[in-house]
């Protein structure tokens, strides 16, 4: 029985069919094979580490060629508008009452020679008119970076507010330093916390026509300037100082509520790309001449307001002097505006300063009533021009909406020294000429003179820069 299973089962391992071996291509591959193999690898690993190798390359060459950021967009403008057109309302009001109350200082340059201050020199007391305007200009170094931050609201509030109150204590005022304090350094702080936002401000809302709007805020300054004479004029001679003074400051302080009230901003700040450092500006050759060039120009231009009412009391020249100055100023200041739109401020401003520079020296011819009054209006209307045009030249010269509040405000730290430093000059050089204008005109002729001089070479680098006539 074992015998005959044993014979089957050896039958049935005889009779099933031989397994055939099947070839492993992983096993002994065949030479060919081995090269298709080879071949395949190379081409799997070419093709999974090019892509790689690629990106790095051009990661790489995206670092070393990167470009440089692009500079901010700049935004639309309405070119006027309601709220534009109130802005430059509210600018007039302040400049009718900060810079138009300056310009009336030849009133309290004769009051105090013949009054309180009859001791002090004519030249001491011209300090008071000068630091006043230092400080107008030079705290736009505070108040322009405060702007460009976003701070315009806080900054013209906290403004108003010592403004007034400085004016206020003015009145109270008896002896030098207690003038120096509330006149000069009060209200000289007060108006340069509000000068340089006023101004700045319309920018948010003109572009094409930006020259005409500051050119309409800053005639402000020229009403003033004719309308506060007359005023301190009548009420010291009929009611005294103290309630002169004092009236001012009511009708400031009304002005300024309304001017508040009409102006805001519109574009954001631009915390996110912070404005240029005093050291890259300067290094602009166009910004730093012109710069030092209305340093010049400040320094001899205000000599004839200043002290044109004490010339006209001694050379019997009429009192109407400073207002016919004044108010052809107020002309000037908006129609050299409305073309510089057109033609650029750059090219408006140099004939105005070249022929205010002719006409100072003309000072001296102008020994008689009709002489003054020619002489008042010429130089009212060329004058004029160079305050209103000297911020839309600054303004021309700014990369991006972010660097118009730094770039008038270090501009104006040196316009207001040579504010603060060309009135006394010129007293002191009218006292040592026994009262004679021989000597204060020539030199702030020549001061105005270089100062054109210098505008010239500015203008041409700012025109080269930009590749066009129209600066």
């Amino acid at each position: 029985m074992s015998a005959n299973n044993n014979s089957n089962n050896n039958t049935l391992v005889d009779s099933q069919p031989p397994q055939t071996a099947t070839p492993n291509p992983t096993a002994n591959p065949t030479p060919t094979a081995q090269l298709k193999e080879q071949q395949d690898d190379s081409t799997t690993t070419t093709t999974t580490t090019t892509p790689q190798s690629n990106k790095e390359d051009k990661e790489g060459k995206d670092i070393e060629a990167a470009p440089p950021p692009a500079m901010p967009a700049m935004p639309d403008f309405p070119e006027g508008g309601l709220w534009g057109w109130l802005n430059v309302l509210g600018a007039f009001r302040h400049l009718f009452v900060t810079f138009g109350y300056v310009n009336a200082f030849g009133v309290y340059q004769s009051y105090y020679q013949l009054n309180q201050l009859h001791n002090e020199t004519p030249s001491n007391i011209s300090w008071i008119g000068s630091i006043q305007l230092w400080l107008q200009f030079s705290m736009g170094a505070v108040a322009g970076p405060l702007f460009d931050r976003g701070h315009f609201r806080p900054v013209m509030t906290f403004g108003s507010v010592l403004y007034v109150f400085a004016l206020f204590m003015t009145s109270l005022t008896k002896k030098y330093y207690q003038v120096i304090l509330a006149q000069a350094i009060g209200m000289g702080l007060g108006m340069g916390l509000l000068f340089l936002p006023a101004i700045g401000v319309l920018s948010h809302y003109f572009m094409k026509r930006r020259s005409l709007a500051m050119g309409i805020a800053v005639s402000g300054s020229s009403i003033g300037g004719i309308c506060w004479p007359i005023m301190l004029n009548n009420i010291f001679e009929k009611k005294g100082f103290e309630e002169g003074v004092r009236a001012t400051g009511y009708l400031t302080l009304a002005c300024l509520v309304v001017a508040n009230a009409c102006m805001r901003t519109r574009l954001p700040a631009r915390k996110h790309s912070p404005p240029p450092s005093p050291i890259v500006l300067f290094r602009e050759p166009k910004y730093a001449i012109a710069v030092v060039a209305a340093f010049f120009i400040a320094l001899g231009i205000f000599f004839p307001v200043s002290w044109s009412p004490p010339f006209s009391l001694d050379d019997s020249c009429g009192e109407g002097m400073d207002a016919d100055v004044l108010s052809f100023s107020q002309k000037c200041r908006t129609f050299p505006n409305a073309l510089a739109d057109k033609v650029g401020s750059f090219n408006l401003i140099l004939p105005c300063c070249a022929s205010s520079t002719i006409l100072i020296f003309a000072m001296i011819g102008a020994k008689n009533p009709g002489g003054a009054i020619a002489f008042a209006i010429l130089f009212g209307f060329f004058s004029g021009g160079y305050v209103s045009l000297l911020g839309p030249v600054f303004i021309s010269m700014a990369k991006g909406v972010n660097e118009i509040g730094v770039r008038v405000g270090y501009a104006f730290i040196i316009v207001g020294l040579a504010a603060l430093a060309g009135t006394p000059i010129s007293g002191a050089l009218l006292v040592r000429s026994h009262n004679k204008i021989y000597a204060p005109v020539v030199f702030s002729g020549v001061c105005c003179g270089i100062g054109s001089v210098l505008l010239f070479v500015a203008r041409t680098l700012h025109a080269r820069d930009k590749g066009t006539w129209k600066v």
